[in-house]
C-alpha cells in the first residue's frame, strides 16, 4: 500500500531532497484527503497505523525529516539480508553464542571501570535493607487525590475508606504461584501505572470477585500500606458486548466488551480485588473498526473526549492470537 500511495500521491517527492512548506502543505492535505475520500468509502472503516499517518502525520513527516524517502521500504528491505546472514552464522552454535556473551560481559565491566574512574570512587553497595525499603515504598497520596487524577470517581466507596484517607501507590504487583520454574508456574507481574519509562501501562486482567464470579477488566491502580501487609488493586470492571453480525474477530472466539456501567448510572463499576483474585493477564485491543466508524482514522483513542456517552460507546476485543500469562 505505501507504494502505491508513493507513486500516487507524491510522485517524485520522494527520492530524496527538500520541500517548499507550501508543497508540504498541499501533499498533507491530498494524502488525508485520500484516506477519508477514496479509501474508506471502497474499503470500509479501517484504523491502523499506516493510515492514520497518510491521515493526520504527514505534515508532521515533513518538518522531521524534509522529504518522504522512507515511503519506500526498499532500502530497509535490501538490510535484512545481511540480518538473516548474521543469523545463519551463529545459529544453533552454542560455543559461538556463549562466547559473545563472554565478550559482552567483558566490554560492559569494562565500561563501568572507566567511569568509575573519571567520576571517582565507586558508591558503597545498597544493603539488603535499603533495597526492601525501595521496593515496598511507593507514592504517598490520598484517596481524593487519586480519584482526581486517575479518574475514578466511587473509588472510596469501593474501597470502604474516606477521601482524606493517605495510601500508598505502586506500578504494579506480583501475582501467581511462588513455586519453582521446574513446576511449570513462575510469579507474573501485573502493572497499572500512569507512566513506565514515558508511556502509561495499564494490564487487562482476568480475575474473580468475591461472589465467586470471573470478569475481565483494566487494572487502574495498585494500593498497600506503608507495612506491607495491606494491598489491593482497584479494577475498572467490563462487561459482554453483542458481537456484529459477519465480525472476523468474534468468529476466532474473541470476547467482545465494553465498559460495565449500570442502567441507573453514569460510571463504571470499580472491583477491589487482591493478588489471590488475578487469574492471568489478557490482551484487550480497541475495536478499531468501531472507533473509526465513529470518529475516522485520524482519531486516536487517548484523543477521545471523555464524556460518559462515549465511554459507553466504546467497544474492545480480546485478542486471542497473544499469549495470556
Amino acid at each position: 500500500m505505501s507504494s502505491a500511495v508513493t507513486k500516487l500521491l507524491y510522485a517524485k517527492k520522494c527520492t530524496g531532497g527538500g520541500i517548499y512548506p507550501t508543497e508540504a502543505k498541499v501533499l498533507a492535505v491530498r494524502s488525508k484527503d485520500w484516506v477519508l475520500e477514496h479509501y474508506q468509502p471502497l474499503l470500509g472503516p479501517c484504523h491502523n497505523t499506516k493510515l492514520h499517518r497518510l491521515a493526520a502525520h504527514v505534515m508532521d513527516e515533513f518538518q522531521l525529516r524534509g522529504n518522504l524517502y522512507d515511503g519506500d521500504s526498499g532500502l530497509n528491505e535490501s538490510l535484512h539480508k545481511r540480518v538473516k546472514l548474521a543469523y545463519k552464522m551463529n545459529n544453533r552454535k552454542r560455543a559461538q553464542f556463549l562466547e559473545q556473551l563472554v565478550l559482552v560481559e567483558q566490554a560492559a565491566h569494562a565500561l563501568c571501570d572507566d567511569i568509575c574512574d573519571v567520576e571517582g570512587d565507586e558508591p558503597p553497595p545498597a544493603r539488603p535493607s535499603d533495597l526492601r525499603r525501595l521496593r515496598k515504598m511507593g507514592k504517598r497520596c490520598t484517596v481524593a487525590e487519586l480519584i482526581r487524577r486517575r479518574d475514578l470517581p466511587g473509588l472510596d466507596v469501593a474501597l470502604g475508606l474516606s477521601q482524606g484517607t493517605t495510601v500508598l501507590t505502586s506500578a504494579g504487583l506480583f501475582f501467581g504461584d511462588p513455586t519453582t520454574p521446574r513446576a511449570g508456574r513462575t510469579k507474573e507481574t501485573l502493572r497499572a501505572a500512569p507512566e513506565f519509562h514515558g508511556s502509561p501501562w495499564f494490564d487487562w486482567l482476568e480475575y474473580r470477585t468475591s461472589d465467586g464470579r470471573t470478569h475481565v477488566g483494566r487494572a487502574e491502580v495498585v494500593l498497600h500500606n506503608h507495612a506491607g501487609t495491606w494491598q489491593r488493586v482497584v479494577v475498572r470492571r467490563a462487561e459482554s458486548a453483542a458481537a456484529e453480525p459477519g465480525c472476523v474477530l468474534s468468529a476466532y472466539k474473541c470476547q467482545r466488551l465494553r465498559w460495565s456501567i449500570p442502567v441507573d448510572g453514569m460510571d463504571v463499576r470499580l472491583d477491589v480485588i487482591t493478588a489471590q483474585d488475578v487469574l492471568k493477564v489478557v490482551v484487550v485491543e480497541f475495536d478499531w473498526e468501531d472507533l473509526c466508524s465513529r470518529h475516522g482514522p485520524t482519531k486516536m483513542p487517548d484523543a477521545l473526549p471523555k464524556t460518559a456517552a462515549e465511554v459507553r460507546a466504546a467497544r474492545f476485543f480480546t485478542n486471542v492470537f497473544a499469549p495470556s500469562v
